[in-house]
This record gives C-alpha cells, structure tokens and sequence, in this order.
C-alpha cells in the first residue's frame, strides 16, 4: 500500500518557520486589545473593558417608555435619559454623572442600555422606595452597550476617581 502523497511536494522550511512565527506574532500582539490596558482599568480580553464604571443619576419610572419620561418631564435633556433593560423589564434612568464620559458616549450610542447582574440588584434599582432618589450604579460596561451591575447604592460622599480620574458631568 503506497502512502498519501500531498498534491504539492515540499513547503520550503523557510516558508512555513515564517507561518508560524507570524501566527504567533499576531496571536501575542491582540492580547492587550487596541492599545492594551491602561492604567486604572482591567485591560480585559481584546480591551473589552475599561475598569469600572460609575454613574449617578435616578430611576423616573418603571415599566414605562422614554416618550412618558419627556412627556412628564419635559425639561429634561434628551442626552440625559436612557433606558434600562433586563430581560422583559425596563426602567428610565436620568444621567447626572459618570466617572468617564468620553467611554459612556463611545458606547452607549443608544438610548438602550442592556443590564445584568445579580437580582437584588436590580430589586433594589427599580423599588418604590428608591425611585426618584439619587443612585449611584456601578458596574462594568462592554463593548457591547451591556452594563454588568455590582452594586447600587446611594452616592457616596466623596466621589471615587477611577479610569482617567476625573468624574464628569454629562451636558
């Protein structure tokens, strides 16, 4: 029985050592994302994320629409009003702060902002007793317009910095 025989003879050694070496050059290279991690952030993978992120602001309502929002608040800026999504639940959120705006803006190009986290958390987010009172929210935002929540709580007395360490006021 006669072995299989490729349809091409020979790779010459040079050529597949530059395959290799360039797989794994390009392999190496994505590790920190564009740019990599920097400091005050967790790098995460391909530069997912940017560390925490921390907003205050206040639930208007839940189980409502933006439209109602303006409709009973009609001097409040359309920049500031986004709403919260988890699973077939949504609540309107009124943005007066967050510790890096330039990243909020970058990836919240909707209204729209999907959230997960723990269940008490959002209890607590969306509760008779906290609604229309200043929250702080923190938590990681994805690439992906996703806000994974790990706490919310009233604002703290000095605000932390974190990330490029300043804390911004939204316009």
């Amino acid at each position: 029985m006669t072995p299989y025989r490729l349809p091409f003879k020979r790779i010459p050694c040079a050529i597949a050592f530059a395959l290799v070496l360039g797989l794994t050059a390009s392999v190496f290279g994505q590790v920190g994302g564009a740019g990599g991690a920097t400091a005050g952030s967790s790098g995460g993978v391909g530069g997912e994320t940017r560390g925490v992120t921390r907003l205050q602001g206040r639930i208007l309502c839940v189980r409502c629409s933006l439209e109602d929002v303006r409709a009973a608040h009609p001097e409040l800026s359309k920049e500031k009003l986004y709403m919260l999504t988890r699973e077939q639940q949504h609540a309107a959120l009124e943005l007066d702060r967050v510790n890096n705006a330039e990243h909020w803006e970058n990836i919240t190009l909707t209204e729209q902002i999907q959230v997960r986290g723990e269940d008490q958390l959002w209890k607590t987010l969306t509760s008779d007793t906290t609604r229309n009172q200043e929250l702080e929210i923190v938590g990681v935002l994805r690439n992906t317009g996703t806000l994974d929540i790990t706490s919310v709580s009233p604002p703290t007395a000095s605000l932390p910095t974190t990330g490029n360490g300043v804390y911004q006021e939204r316009r």
